[in-house]
């Protein structure tokens, strides 16, 4: 990745910066590369989501695979006892526990979450953009299994949906700090070019991570420029501008289009809608 990123750095990126255009062509290339290669998820973070949906899986079994990434595990530990997951259980000191309170899905999914914050949401020179979408990306999960839940919708892959969505936003920033050869980068000049590969950018990287067919769709479909190719595409689009409407998105993602074409697709009525974003504002304030 690294010989493809420096053909971002060949043009002036500190102060005024390259056109959008150019940057995004720079960064459409990088993507189409075979030469790419992304952070890499850890294989304990996507045999974990695989075993999760099987049926009676020993939880001393689930408990040595979590071993295998120490760091991860304790920052899985850590997020369980978030207010966004599980603060109303009170102190959780084990993994067996954690595992009995939340259920196998549920600490898979969180996992997942640790994994991310730890292997795709650090840039250097973008640490506030960064530290802004992983916190977007966190209420966009929750929000987005809310609402599957809240209309009996199949809520299967809806946190992990909302949790990957913009894995192309942090692919696309990682890109430009590693090809800015330490200089500073304007992100606002840069965001247009960034916003623009970002759902190719992360229909991408759900190849290279072979991540299930269903999350791949949602990813390259969230923003409703297309039709949405499911219920929970649509799901995650709403959950996306809702939480964006609370103060927790990424630049200005609030598009009142696509929040209307997710709640047609999902059948929403105004009463439905308003009760949501509720929930949204009760999502956003358990951010950290």
């Amino acid at each position: 990745m690294a010989e493809v990123s420096r053909g971002l750095a060949s043009a002036p990126t500190r102060r005024t910066g390259v056109e959008p255009q150019v940057l995004a062509a720079r960064l459409s290339a990088l993507f189409a590369s075979s030469d790419y290669r992304p952070p890499v998820l850890p294989s304990v973070a996507m045999e974990l989501v695989s075993i999760a949906r099987q049926p009676d899986v020993p939880i001393p079994t689930v408990v040595k695979l979590l071993k295998n990434e120490q760091m991860l595990t304790a920052r899985l530990l850590t997020l369980s006892q978030s207010a966004l997951h599980g603060r109303s259980y009170g102190p959780t000191l084990t993994l067996g526990q954690v595992i009995l309170r939340l259920g196998l899905k549920r600490v898979a999914d969180i996992f997942v979450q640790a994994s991310m914050e730890v292997r795709m949401f650090r840039a250097r020179g973008f640490e506030q953009p960064m530290n802004r979408l992983r916190r977007h990306s966190a209420a966009t999960a929750e929000m987005a299994r809310i609402v599957c839940q809240r209309l009996s919708l199949d809520d299967d892959h809806a946190f992990l949906c909302g949790l990957l969505h913009d894995v192309g936003l942090a692919a696309a920033i990682i890109a430009i700090s590693e090809g800015a050869s330490g200089e500073a980068i304007d992100f606002g000049h840069a965001w247009p070019a960034i916003f623009d590969v970002h759902e190719a950018a992360g229909r991408r990287l759900a190849e290279i991570w072979k991540l299930p067919t269903e999350l791949g769709m949602v990813i390259g479909s969230h923003h409703g420029s297309r039709p949405f190719p499911s219920d929970t595409a649509a799901a995650v689009a709403l959950a996306d501008l809702l939480v964006s409407e609370q103060g927790a998105g990424m630049e200005s993602e609030c598009d009142p289009a696509a929040l209307s074409a997710a709640a047609t697709r999902l059948h929403l009525g105004a009463d439905s809608l308003t009760q949501l974003r509720q929930d949204a504002a009760r999502v956003a304030a358990t951010l950290t």
